[in-house]
């Protein structure tokens, strides 16, 4: 992330102790590379929504967005900030690492010049 020019960090993650080993090293990670932690958010596995959680992250307005989550319930947080705009990068966990995240995902998830506007 330093090496990418992130200054700022956001997190959203599951509300499970998977999220909170992930904050837990985000953190440390961070901190040791002199970037700002600027908002935290938990969501659950079966969750349909967070919108809650994308507006607070969006106010934050961090340059990234690291989203602990795992096969296609992490497909909601990126979607979600995506679609209301955010324009930062996102770093997700090893847990995506599927087909199904990609194809529930779209263009939500790909890089962001593939987008479309």
């Amino acid at each position: 992330m330093a090496a990418n020019g992130v200054k700022t960090i956001g997190f959203i993650g599951y509300a499970d102790p998977y999220g909170e080993l992930w904050l837990k090293a985000m953190q440390g990670a961070a901190d040791a590379k002199g970037i700002k932690v600027t908002a935290v958010e938990r969501y659950q596995r079966n969750d349909t929504s967070v919108t809650g959680q994308a507006l607070k992250l969006l106010a934050a307005n961090p340059d990234a967005v690291l989203v602990a989550g795992s096969g296609t319930p992490a497909v909601l947080p990126q979607s979600t900030l995506v679609e209301r705009g955010y324009k930062g990068k996102f770093y997700q966990t090893h847990g995506i690492a599927n087909r199904d995240f990609l194809r529930v995902g779209g263009k939500n998830v790909e890089a962001p010049s593939s987008r479309s506007a």
